[in-house]
């Protein structure tokens, strides 16, 4: 649980990977640590992340629908450390993994295709 005892989560900052919108430039910047905007929000501190396909395109300049800079990144596991009061399932302090396919913000644990995410949400 580096992250918890992490310097920079102390004075309201985290280390992002951010793409510019030039290709092939991206930095590791100080961003400002999300805050919980909607009762069923989480935030995570990120302890390993992954590079996909996404990332590659967007680093190359092939893809961007979002106006840049943006942070990169969308396949992750960390530990809760804040939840939003809606919040049912998870506490902080559990490790969990981020998946990376819920592009509705909703996850539907019955559906096909999710059971390797079975217990870690």
């Amino acid at each position: 649980m580096s992250y918890l005892n992490s310097s920079l989560s102390l004075n309201g900052t985290m280390r992002a990977v951010m793409w510019s919108g030039i290709p092939y430039n991206v930095t590791v910047q100080n961003v400002p640590i999300p805050k919980i905007q909607t009762p069923t929000d989480a935030i995570i501190g990120v302890e390993v992340a992954g590079i996909c396909g996404t990332d590659l395109h967007t680093y190359a300049g092939v893809l961007g629908s979002s106006t840049p800079p943006w942070v990169m990144g969308h396949e992750a596991a960390g530990v809760v450390v804040e939840i939003g009061s809606g919040v049912q399932y998870t506490k902080v302090g559990d490790e969990v993994v981020i998946p990376d396919q819920v592009h509705t913000g909703l996850l539907d644990m019955k559906l096909p295709n999710h059971g390797n995410r079975e217990g870690y949400l």
